[in-house]
């Protein structure tokens, strides 16, 4: 029943497709540092270890779900909370703060 809620309070708190698709591109320069960025590499290797290689789903497409087993938060939480905190905050600036309470569910590569 709590799940039920949740989910009903996040439909509400979504905004339309095609709405979506309309609003403007906020650019951060300089969101994401050098560090982050190797970060990112660094855990799509780690990954690749634990998991295996991607599977290519799509001609020259793969896809690594970071997030697997805890990895991307377990390594690199000061990324994802830089990501989350940049997101509120263009959020709260452009959109009308609906994403006060967003947090990283998935995280791919």
């Amino acid at each position: 029943m709590a799940l039920r809620a949740a989910q009903a309070r996040a439909r509400r708190a979504l905004v339309d497709r095609g709405a979506a698709q309309r609003m403007p591109v906020i650019r951060i320069p300089r969101a994401v540092s050098e560090e982050h960025l190797r970060a990112v590499e660094a855990l799509g290797a780690e990954h690749a270890r634990r998991h295996g290689e991607p599977a290519e789903s799509r001609r020259a497409w793969r896809t690594q779900y970071l997030n697997a087993g805890g990895l991307a938060r377990s390594e690199a939480s000061d990324l994802l909370q830089s990501l989350v905190d940049a997101a509120k905050r263009v959020d709260a600036e452009h959109f009308g703060g609906r994403a006060a309470d967003a947090e990283i569910r998935c995280v791919e590569l």
